[in-house]
């Protein structure tokens, strides 16, 4: 729905927002990401969404995962499921746009000196 995109799109301007705090001030935080393409009723334009974000994040390593359907949960009910060859076509890009990032525009020096920060983030809920 709309509000849901629009929630979705104000959580990811605060994510956005703590990594730019976190870059301000470690040198070259090693900030990584999990993504899962094809959760049921994700849309194209939801996925866009997606990939420009991590374009934009520019991570240090993004863990790229097809949902899959387990049986039992909310999700495996929900309508709107991925269809198989979408979700690897959805995965595959993000796989080459995140893979090119800390080559091309984002310079990765080093790993942080062993400190650790972690953003928590998502919809609430047992899917």
């Amino acid at each position: 729905t709309a509000a849901l995109m629009r929630e979705t799109l104000f959580k990811a301007r605060e994510y956005m927002e703590k990594c730019l705090i976190l870059r301000r001030y470690f040198e070259n935080p090693a900030l990584t990401t999990d993504v899962i393409v094809g959760f049921p009723g994700e849309t194209e334009e939801e996925f866009a969404c997606t990939e420009a974000f991590i374009d934009e994040a520019c991570f240090y390593e993004t863990h790229i995962f097809k949902y899959s359907k387990r049986a039992g949960t909310k999700a495996a009910a929900m309508d709107g499921q991925v269809p198989e060859p979408l979700k690897t076509e959805r995965s595959r890009r993000l796989i080459g746009s995140s893979s090119s990032a800390p080559q091309g525009r984002c310079l990765w020096r080093s790993v942080s000196q062993g400190q650790t920060a972690f953003i928590r983030w998502g919809i609430q809920g047992n899917m």
